[in-house]
């Protein structure tokens, strides 16, 4: 793995976030930096920011028994919350592990 990519404008990679197969369109970190949440392959995704290690999956199945993929995620303020809204029109509120 490439640790200086950016290199040229001072960045580098601290850590990667493996086991999606779907491009990640939305990331957000948590209120106190310990975890980052992500949209990801009909679920949402869960890693400890830290060491990039996978915490938990969400899955949201409609009445049907089909996943959907959050269209947006939000962390609450506390972190003990996470909100999703998927394309049928349904908000979700998750307890945060």
């Amino acid at each position: 793995m490439n640790n200086r990519i950016g290199q040229e404008f001072g960045a580098y990679r601290l850590t990667s976030f493996l086991g999606s197969s779907t491009c990640a369109t939305e990331v957000n970190w948590a209120p106190n930096a310990s975890r980052i949440a992500s949209p990801s392959r009909g679920n949402l995704s869960v890693w400890y920011a830290a060491t990039g290690q996978h915490a938990v999956n969400y899955v949201y199945r409609d009445n049907l028994g089909i996943s959907h993929q959050p269209l947006a995620i939000a962390w609450s303020p506390n972190g003990k919350y996470i909100a999703s809204t998927y394309e049928d029109n349904v908000v979700l509120i998750w307890k945060a592990l």
